[in-house]
């Protein structure tokens, strides 16, 4: 599977993550405050292998 594809499996297979646009060095993501922070979804990217900075 190619980096992006990688990427949006492990946002999208986060709770509260209601979308998430991946390209080859950023992504955008939506996702309930309330079921997740910034740093969840960081250490979800960092888990499939990739650097994330969360701003």
């Amino acid at each position: 599977m190619h980096c992006v594809g990688r990427v949006k499996q492990a946002l999208m297979g986060l709770a509260g993550v209601s979308d998430a646009v991946v390209e080859v060095g950023s992504a955008s993501v939506k996702f309930d405050e309330t079921k997740l922070s910034k740093q969840d979804i960081e250490a979800a990217v960092k888990k499939a292998g990739y650097k994330a900075t969360a701003s």
